[in-house]
């Protein structure tokens, strides 16, 4: 399951229509952002209300809030892995709105806001989108370091058992020549006795 965030996007629903206040990648493919767009600007729904749709080959998520959050992925091959994809998008989406609430220019949306042209909101988005699609590059690679933690601690197991029975060898050798020497001792002692 291909689980690759194409475009998010940010919007602020007015009469007039949604207003982009944050989308990546901007530039990229503008069927994506067109794709977004007017399936947001389409929707007259509840606050708090998550809906996942096809459009063609892809699908969007859409989280509505005081703001719009929206996400396009590719549309699954089964229904099970639509089930998955539309909570992994959401879980996303979530995620989105928790960063974008705590943009102080964003904490008052009754203020005007025709100047977000000036401040650049994408960046976080840009992280955010980043951070996600690698995630299915992180598994694969924080395995690949486990395993070689796993051989490294094994290999000082190893030399640890190599160690202790190195130890026990010189031991067995210091026991050995500890008897000779008090035979040797003994047996000069018996002999100086004699004579």
């Amino acid at each position: 399951m291909n689980k690759t965030v194409y475009y998010a996007l940010v919007a602020l629903w007015e009469k007039s229509g949604c207003k982009i206040v944050a989308d990546y990648p901007a530039e990229q493919d503008p069927a994506y952002r067109a794709i977004a767009l007017s399936t947001v600007d389409s929707l007259k729904s509840l606050e708090n209300d998550t809906i996942s749709l096809d459009r063609g080959k892809y699908t969007i998520h859409v989280l509505i809030g005081e703001l719009h959050y929206a996400c396009l992925t590719l549309k699954p091959d089964c229904p099970s892995s639509a089930a998955k994809l539309e909570s992994c998008s959401q879980v996303f989406l979530e995620r989105m709105r928790n960063i974008y609430r705590e943009l102080p220019i964003l904490a008052d949306l009754t203020r005007d806001l025709t100047d977000l042209a000036v401040i650049d909101l994408s960046k976080p988005l840009k992280k955010i989108v980043d951070e996600y699609n690698q995630q299915s590059e992180i598994i694969p690679r924080l395995e690949e370091e486990l395993a070689e933690i796993r051989k490294t601690l094994m290999d000082g197991v190893q030399k640890l058992i190599d160690r202790g029975q190195r130890l026990d060898e010189l031991v067995r050798k210091t026991q050995t020549l500890q008897i000779m020497v008090n035979r040797t001792l003994y047996g000069k002692f018996d002999a100086l006795n004699i004579s």
